[in-house]
This record gives C-alpha cells, structure tokens and sequence, in this order.
C-alpha cells in the first residue's frame, strides 16, 4: 500500500487555529490510518529481508563453496568471499539446571555469572535501606552497581500531576517536560 498525503492539507501551514473542517479532519486521519498500514508493511518486508539476507548467507554462499571443497573464493570484483565459523548457543530455561550442573562436573563452573538486583521500591525507608545494604557490601569489598532512578511512568504522573494541578515555577526543562497533543484513531 501507498500512502497518498491529503491534498488540501499543507501541514507546514496548517494553523492549530483555524476552524474545524470535518471533511479534511476525516482525511487527515484516513492519512494516518495509511501511514500506520505502510508501517507495518515496511516493517513486515523489513523482517522478509533480514530473513532472506541470513539464508543466502548463512546457507546458500557457504553451502555453493563448501560442495566444491572451498572455504574462501575471490570475486572478479576483487572481492573475497571467506567461509568463517561462528559458534552462537543459548540455554533454555528448562535447561538450565542440567547445563549448570554439567558445567561444574565439567570444571568450567567459572563462566557462570551471578548477579544479585534487589529493588528496594520508593520511599525514604526503602532508600535507607538501600544504603545499609550498599555499606555492608563495600564492608566486604563485594563490587555492586547502584543506581538512583524515576521510573518513566513515575515520572510520567509527576509531570501530568503537577502541571495540570498548575503548580507554580515548575521546572519543565529540569525535568524534560513536555506537553504533547496526540491523536488516536481506531
């Protein structure tokens, strides 16, 4: 599907003002229904590509040497083609006591990654007793990472809370804050 831009609607020009004209209303959104569709489409091919750029490199180029007994072959453009093992795994979480255990029958228990993530919540009691257990940690010189953060939703609220409550000197830029008129068509 093509999208076709309304031709009625300049959106340079197109003044937040100006009175209501249904007809250009309906065609601005039928616009963005289309443009939504060609999204989804570009993102669909998008996926046809990579999948199709991952077999030819993946299985045709190396399976055309390989029968031929070649691992690399110049190109009369002066390129070379190189046929390179790449080794990829991932352990499936039904999996993971059995490969864990293999792993230390098999001395190689040193790969495994422990990392410990507490979150401790809001509130000036969860903050302390985030830096009690950060002390503890330094205390035994165990490396830890902390961070201080508000999650995005939580600031999402704050910022709608405060300047629909008409909070006076609120610091937008402080905060990134900004106002933004969205259209939703269904």
């Amino acid at each position: 599907m093509s999208t076709t831009q309304p031709e009625e609607v300049n959106w340079d020009e197109f003044e937040e003002d100006q009175d209501l004209n249904m007809d250009t209303l309906f065609e601005v959104c039928t616009y963005k229904r289309m443009l939504m569709q060609d999204i989804d489409d570009q993102k669909e091919k998008l996926k046809r590509l990579n999948e199709e750029h991952r077999h030819i490199t993946e299985d045709v180029i190396p399976g055309m040497l390989l029968d031929k007994g070649l691992s690399e072959i110049k190109l009369k453009t002066g390129e070379k083609v190189t046929i390179k093992k790449v080794y990829t795994g991932h352990i499936k979480a039904e999996d993971w006591l059995n490969a864990e255990q293999y792993l230390k029958d098999s001395g190689n228990d040193s790969i495994i990654k422990s990392e410990c993530k507490v979150d401790f919540g809001k509130g000036r009691k969860m903050m302390e007793a985030s830096v009690l257990l950060m002390q503890h940690l330094r205390e035994q010189n165990l490396p830890y990472k902390a961070k201080s953060f508000v999650h995005p939703m939580t600031l999402k609220s704050f910022i709608k809370e405060n300047m629909e409550s008409g909070t006076e000197n609120f610091p937008m830029g402080l905060f990134g804050a900004n106002i933004i008129n969205q259209a939703v068509v269904k």
